[in-house]
């Protein structure tokens, strides 16, 4: 199958497919690293249908982590119960982590 029958077969349904973890920009950047890794690979790719879901999942993944990876820490671990030494010690971890993370 030539890249162009690639496009014309699971663009719809990789884009589709990749909507239910990325945005609408994210999606299209997803499938463009998807054609091109099938542009690539094309010739060693038996299972069509399961290598397009993997990679296009694969590239989804990455872009949701890449994206987290730029978040700053929230209080998301913390318990409920903090006394105020606690919470004190926890918002100084979490500044000096994200310091540390911006270097």
């Amino acid at each position: 199958m030539t890249a162009e029958e690639f496009d014309a077969t699971y663009r719809r349904k990789l884009l589709r497919f990749l909507s239910g973890f990325l945005g609408h920009e994210d999606c299209k950047d997803a499938y463009q690293s998807v054609l091109i890794e099938y542009f690539r690979y094309s010739e060693t790719i038996r299972n069509t249908d399961a290598w397009a879901f993997r990679v296009a999942k694969s590239k989804a993944l990455h872009m949701i982590l890449r994206e987290r990876h730029d978040e700053p820490l929230t209080d998301a671990m913390e318990g409920p119960y903090q006394s105020p030494e606690d919470e004190l010690i926890a918002s100084q971890s979490r500044e000096l982590i994200n310091s540390d993370l911006k270097v």
